[in-house]
């Protein structure tokens, strides 16, 4: 009886294996920062609609209140309300006010001449009558709140956007509540008008007249 003769199947070498590897390493070098950029970018265009849908609430509210913005803080009879709580009425979803990019606070506002430079109770915004720029004055923005000591950014926003260049209170500095980079070394904003752009964060933090009102509106 002849025996059943078994064709031996060659299989890979380690050389071979090494490369595949190789290959498979560069691969992945190459797409995973894509694909992270990619969810940074969809992180963006959220925040960019959270952005909007506030700009539209402030449009709302002011022109519910006398054509008057929002102002800083509120005292009621148990409790402070701030210009998001203001703005809840208009917005009906908290996830509006929280950047997909952090991991809590809010967006911040231009408190220092949007919404008065003062911390008396309650406080009221300026007039739309008074802002003769509205397409060029910054309302709200993608803020952090670092460690006034450190300065670094963190992943936490808040209710202020501060001015880097203006005067500040003593406990104050232009780290806490700074305009965030963590979009793509930029910030969105949302714009007096209700219309919402990214800006290098650079540009942002160079232009503290035209963009905050710190002159004249």
């Amino acid at each position: 009886m002849v025996g059943c003769l078994r064709r031996r199947i060659p299989g890979f070498t380690l050389i071979e294996l090494l490369v595949v590897i190789a290959i498979i390493a560069i691969l992945a070098a190459i797409l995973f920062p894509v694909f992270a950029r990619a969810r940074e970018n969809a992180r963006k265009s959220t925040c960019q609609s959270n952005l909007k849908q506030i700009g539209m609430a402030v449009q709302m509210y002011a022109q519910d209140y006398d054509e008057i913005y929002p102002g800083i803080s509120m005292a009621t009879a148990t409790s402070q309300c701030w210009t998001n709580d203001l703005l809840d009425p208009y917005i009906k979803n908290a996830k509006v006010w929280v950047c997909p990019s952090i991991t809590s606070g809010t967006y911040g506002f231009n408190w220092r001449h949007m919404i008065k430079d003062t911390f008396s109770s309650p406080t009221s915004g300026v007039r739309m009558a008074t802002v003769q720029r509205p397409a060029d004055i910054l309302i709200a923005v993608d803020v952090h709140t670092a460690d006034l000591a450190s300065g670094k950014e963190n992943s936490t926003g808040g209710i202020f956007a501060n001015c880097p260049k203006c005067v500040q209170p003593s406990w104050w500095n232009r780290y806490n509540h700074g305009i965030s980079g963590r979009h793509f070394d930029g910030a969105v904003i949302a714009f007096a008008d209700g219309h919402v752009k990214w800006m290098r964060l650079d540009q942002i933090l160079a232009n503290t007249n035209d963009l905050w009102a710190h002159s004249s509106y």
